[in-house]
């Protein structure tokens, strides 16, 4: 309902931010946040890079994925599990 609502506001708050833009006498810290704001509407929000270095060991990733069956396995039926 609320969603419904604030897009009845669409066409009128795009104006504004082109208007901000446009606004010679508007802070330049406004002016930029309406352009970031319709660059990001009008064609998505820049991609943002995420290095990850992983290093696991397929081995290791048995090992506890056999532990976390262990924890979930009752007692009677997990003889073959041992704790490491």
């Amino acid at each position: 309902m609320v969603t419904t609502l604030a897009r009845q506001y669409t066409e009128a708050a795009v104006k504004l931010l082109g208007a901000m833009v446009e606004d010679t006498k508007a802070p330049p810290a406004a002016r930029v946040a309406a352009a970031q704001a319709l660059l990001d509407r009008g064609w998505g929000k820049a991609p943002i890079q995420v290095d990850l270095n992983v290093k696991a060991r397929f081995d290791d990733f048995l090992r506890m994925s056999a532990q976390q069956q262990c924890m979930n396995t009752t007692i009677l039926t997990a003889r073959w599990c041992r704790t490491t």
